[in-house]
């Protein structure tokens, strides 16, 4: 396509060169070559060009052109200037025939490059035969420039005159030649590219597998890979020692080759199963190690590998070794299997010791009633019989009798409950807890007590358990929580309970004596008193009734205490404590 009127320089926008270097993607010396050849078939003048004007390949140059145009730097910038301007307003497929400033035809076609205007192609320094040549513009310019007149002018003589027609077939071969050099050229430049990605893309790869392979090989387990057919692609160091083989001798063979058939069947068996999970798989496996024959119990995780687009890659492989963890753990078995032996043991002993002591309560709390009821009845009658015989001391001796008889029989009575408690059957129902602990209270103290005790009862859970051995539990903890803080001016008691982890739980807190927690082992025994009797009178036993009870509905209980601050006793029974009851029946 011809342009046939020269652009306009002032509407045009200004051209702004590519970055790509023209002579970087194209073999300037073939090229040459063949611009040779073409100059010797037709006499025609080619030459390729930057957009900077800076020529690529030149050929047939006319002597006019060659000795005085592009010698002196005022008309070799005239001919850049035009070079440069004219081109650079044309598309891929055009050209476009112009007088340049120096006075010679010349006609320009673009050299584009994926799109992009990297340089021209020329022909020229020419003349039309149908035109007349000013040779007076060439002596001014002689004139002008210094040029020798004589020798400019023969130069003149010497260009060319060409007919339009045949420019014509000659532009039209260099268009279709610039179409097939752009091509040429983006096909050098984008396999260029492909050559420095792929270069890259290998290093990186190298670099990747490099530390790949150096980090398998470090990790302690043992770490394999195989295709979907169980042919080893890869391996570390750990496992050549179980197999007994380099990783050169291994890849590209099968457990078969290195293992007995069972062995081997067992291990794809569970590659096959990871593969049929589609994830991974655990199991554990005891092997032996050709590398000196020493045994291992691995725990293997078996993954199986896909690509993106769901197909099998392989199955990848991790063995590491428990067999301290499995002694340990076999260790650890005996060692519990011997303690629950040991405590079953214990448990009799305990068992068997309790019984005997409630049948000793038993038959000792009632060998002493019967002397006890006469110590009693005696000393009534002394003391209401006999009183005006008796002087003070003897009254008081009497009253000294009476209260230790009294105090004996409160020993036998819990003596007797303690022992009672451990054989009676039990009879549980549903019972109002909150109701429970109120009326106990109500009948553990006084009005006078009850101003002076700041009491505090929460919602209490209900509970399924037998309402008569319930209720020693509440009334022993409420009277020890009475009592111990009897000699605070202003006493805090506080019944609160709750429901967690399908248990029902219940707390007695108060601001009283409190004890000693280096005893609180203690607690819970018979005959065990952390106060001394001057301080408190009790017997010893409540604690230790309250324990029995809670155990036999299947609970716990616990206490905590600091001195002259408090006590807190808690204690939890099962939500379903009826039906473990009836159980224990």
């Amino acid at each position: 396509m011809r342009k046939t009127k020269p652009p306009s320089p002032e509407n045009t926008p200004a051209f702004e060169p590519a970055e790509i270097d023209l002579r970087s993607i194209i073999d300037v010396d073939k090229l040459q070559s063949i611009m040779d050849d073409f100059y010797g078939l037709t006499q025609m003048v080619t030459a390729i060009l930057d957009l900077e004007g800076n020529v690529i390949e030149a050929t047939g140059w006319q002597d006019i052109c060659r000795k005085f145009h592009r010698v002196n730097p005022d008309t070799a910038r005239k001919c850049k200037e035009s070079d440069t301007y004219y081109a650079g307003q044309l598309k891929p497929g055009e050209y476009y025939s112009y007088r340049c400033k120096n006075g010679l035809e010349d006609v320009v076609t673009p050299l584009y490059i994926d799109g992009k205007h990297l340089g021209n192609i020329y022909t020229g320094q020419f003349f039309y035969d149908d035109e007349q040549i000013d040779k007076t513009f060439f002596i001014e310019q002689a004139a002008s420039h210094g040029f020798d007149q004589a020798a400019y002018l023969q130069a003149l003589e010497r260009v060319p005159r060409y007919n339009r027609q045949t420019v014509q077939h000659l532009m039209n071969f260099l268009v279709k030649f610039a179409a097939y050099v752009s091509e040429i050229s983006l096909a050098n430049v984008k396999l260029q590219q492909e050559i420095a990605e792929r270069k890259q893309t290998q290093k990186a790869l190298a670099i990747s597998e490099t530390q790949l392979r150096t980090l398998i090989r470090t990790i302690p387990d043992l770490v394999w890979l195989k295709d979907p057919e169980g042919v080893y692609l890869t391996c570390n160091s750990r496992f050549e020692n179980f197999f007994g083989a380099k990783e050169k001798n291994i890849v590209g063979k099968t457990d078969y080759d290195f293992l007995d058939k069972n062995l081997a069947d067992f291990f794809r068996e569970h590659d096959l199963a990871s593969v049929k999970k589609g994830g991974p798989r655990k199991n554990e496996e005891l092997v032996t190690f050709a590398e000196d024959g020493h045994q291992e119990t691995l725990e293997t995780i078996k993954t199986p590998i896909f690509q993106d687009d769901g197909g099998l890659i392989g199955v990848l492989g991790i063995g590491r070794d428990i067999t301290e963890r499995k002694q340990n753990e076999e260790a650890l078995m005996e060692f519990r299997d011997h303690l629950e032996e040991l405590v079953h043991q214990r448990t009799a002993q305990l068992e068997a010791a309790n019984k005997e002591l409630a049948a000793f309560s038993y038959s000792v709390s009632h060998d002493l009633r019967a002397p006890l009821r006469a110590i009693n009845g005696y000393t009534r009658i002394l003391m209401e019989d006999y009183a005006a015989c008796l002087d003070d001391e003897g009254r008081r001796v009497c009253s000294i009798i009476s209260s230790s008889a009294e105090n004996m029989g409160q020993l036998i009575d819990d003596l007797l409950s303690f022992s009672h408690i451990g054989r009676a059957s039990m009879q549980p129902t549903l019972v109002d807890m909150a109701t429970l602990v109120g009326s106990i209270f109500h009948e553990l103290t006084t009005e006078a007590e009850r101003k002076r005790i700041d009491f505090k009862l929460a919602d209490l859970p209900d509970a399924f358990v037998d309402a008569l051995l319930i209720r020693h539990v509440w009334t022993n903890l409420l009277s020890n929580a009475i009592k111990f803080s009897s000699r605070r001016e202003r006493a805090f008691i506080t019944v609160e309970g709750k429901q967690a982890k399908g248990r029902s739980i219940y707390r007695v807190a108060d601001n009283g004596a409190g004890f000693d927690m280096r005893y609180a082992d203690k607690l819970f025994g018979v005959f065990q008193r952390l106060h001394g009797t001057r301080d408190f009178e009790g017997t010893g036993v409540g604690l230790a009734i309250v324990h029995r009870i809670v155990n036999r509905h299947g609970g716990q209980i616990h206490g905590m205490g600091t001195i002259d601050q408090g006590a807190v006793f808690e204690f939890s029974l099962p939500s379903q404590a009826g039906n473990d009851a009836q159980a224990g029946l």
